[in-house]
């Protein structure tokens, strides 16, 4: 059973939409759930909103696919993230809608229980202690700058629901800085099986703070050795940075004394930010070391420092794997560091 697409892109009423123009879903494979904002007006400040879905606690979900519904006209970045409990839900602000609640209801005959509405929330951040760090929720797909739809191999699922502690998927969006806009739908299409599959998708990611000085070329770096006795094999890499970035690279250091340095994927952040494949699939062992590179040139006349906003700067570096059998060091997967170099 396989999810496959050949997509064209088309702008529909301020969204890039990719329109499958072949799209093979068995009926093993052919559920989905439209995790989409409800018709929420963005205010024009630079913010993060999130709306999310509880799952069915019947249902194994084997999530194979995503498909973006977004523009970077009005969206800097979304991402997917799975866990049990959410803060934003308690803490948010609500975010102004159209209509009533009960217009924006996705779908009335799923088992899935989506939320009426949408709140600002923030990014989950660490400590820049170069480990791995144990945050909660589980990255499963990142979008940026317009890029197209993730399809994982056969045989290969990002797994929640039962058997799982991912009860919930949260949908967040980092809207662009003045946007003023009246019932924004930007989401994602999650294509899924109830059917087991045999290798588990995981993603790590690699995050280095620091600051980029003004009128000068900096290297921002994070690196992080691995643990567990699982093997991880290399899919697909994904890089993010703002507008300073120019270049940035995912690395396995390996070998005895770890002298072995080899390129898993490189790109130019300011392209489409979609999920590639990766130039080198060899395994990954425990004391292997990730490495995250970023290259930043600066014109400006001020320092710049890492964070979230346009304004600052950003390196992250994702790799998304797959294991066989439950990816037992799944929480494990956001690392923060931070060595800049000028």
């Amino acid at each position: 059973d396989s999810l496959t697409y050949t997509v064209t892109m088309l702008t529909v009423t301020g969204y890039q939409v990719f329109l499958p123009l072949i799209l093979l879903i068995s009926s093993a494979t052919g559920h989905q759930i439209r995790l989409q904002m409800p018709r929420i007006s963005p205010n024009g400040t630079e913010q993060c909103v999130c709306t999310s879905v509880l799952l069915d606690p019947l249902k194994e979900y084997n999530i194979v696919g995503f498909e973006p519904i977004a523009d970077m006209d009005t969206v800097n970045h979304m991402s997917v993230v799975a866990g049990e409990t959410f803060e934003f839900r308690k803490s948010g602000d609500v975010i102004k809608m159209l209509d009533s609640p009960a217009m924006n209801t996705i779908d009335d005959k799923v088992t899935e229980v989506f939320d009426a509405e949408a709140r600002t929330c923030s990014t989950a951040v660490g400590s820049a202690a170069d480990h791995w760090q144990e945050l909660g929720p589980q990255t499963l797909f990142i979008w940026g700058r317009n890029a197209g739809p993730l399809v994982l191999p056969d045989g290969v699922a990002f797994k929640a629901g039962r058997y799982t502690r991912l009860t919930r998927i949260v949908l967040q969006v980092h809207y662009r800085k003045n946007v003023v806009k009246e019932g924004d739908q930007s989401g994602v299409i999650i294509h899924y099986t109830e059917k087991h599959q045999n290798k588990t998708a995981g993603i790590k990611s690699l995050h280095a703070g620091g600051l980029v000085l003004p009128s000068s070329k900096t290297y921002l770096e994070a690196g992080c050795p691995l643990t567990g006795r699982q093997e991880l094999h290399p899919l697909y890499f994904l890089v993010h940075t703002h507008s300073l970035g120019t270049w940035a690279s995912l690395w396995a250091v390996t070998g005895k004394d770890r002298a072995r340095w080899e390129v898993i994927g490189r790109d130019d952040p300011q392209r489409p930010q979609e999920w590639r494949m990766v130039e080198n699939s060899a395994s990954l062992r425990q004391g292997d070391v990730l490495m995250g590179r970023c290259t930043m040139e600066s014109r400006r006349s001020s320092v710049t420092l890492t964070g979230p906003t346009r304004e600052e700067e950003m390196c992250a570096v994702y790799m998304l794997y797959w294991v066989e059998g439950r990816d037992r060091l799944a929480s494990l997967g956001y690392c923060m560091g931070g060595h800049p170099r000028i």
